[in-house]
Order: C-alpha cells, then sequence, then structure tokens
C-alpha cells in the first residue's frame, strides 16, 4: 500500500457520500418526473422530451453508481491491508488516512 493509496483513502469516502447524495436527488428528480408523465396524455406535448431527460437521469445515476462501486473497492483494498498489520499500527494509519486526524 503506498502512501499515495492511503492519501487518496479520505477523498474517495467524501466522493462516495457526495455521489450518494446525488443519485437521491436524481432519484427525487426521477419520481417527480414519473408523476408528471403518469398525469400527460399518451401522445401529448413534451412527453417524449420527458421521457429522453427521464433516459439521461437514469444513465447518470448508472455511471455514479458505478463510480460508487470502484470507490468502495479501493476503500476495501485498504481496510484489508490494515487488517494485515499489528492493531496499534493500523490504529495509528486508519486515523491518519482514512479519519483524517
Amino acid at each position: 500500500m503506498t502512501t499515495q493509496e492511503l492519501k487518496s483513502c479520505r477523498q474517495r469516502s467524501d466522493r462516495i457520500k457526495s455521489l450518494n447524495e446525488s443519485i437521491e436527488r436524481l432519484h427525487s428528480t426521477m419520481e417527480s418526473m414519473t408523476q408528471v408523465l403518469s398525469l400527460a396524455p399518451a401522445h401529448g406535448f413534451g412527453t417524449d422530451k420527458l421521457a429522453e431527460q427521464m433516459a439521461a437521469l437514469f444513465e447518470l445515476t448508472e455511471r455514479r453508481t458505478a463510480e460508487i462501486i470502484a470507490l468502495e473497492q479501493s476503500r476495501d483494498n485498504v481496510e484489508a491491508w490494515l487488517q494485515t498489520l499489528p492493531p496499534h499500527k493500523a490504529k495509528v494509519i486508519r486515523l491518519r488516512y482514512v479519519d483524517a486526524l
């Protein structure tokens, strides 16, 4: 495990949090758009535009979810490495790099 990988650990955790919040906002937007679509006439004006926006939001959600998975795998690698260290060393490194203390 390199120092650079450890230093980026906190950044990865912050990015995961940010992406999760973004996905929640996207889901909220998609839910409100779904309600609009359900009330629209079958061949109403703007229905196709809303459907396109829904598809774009869904794609963005999928990309952000994939990024979260990759970040979590990196974080899990750090945790697995920490498990190989003596407890006191692992605690110091976790506090310094993972918890940014």
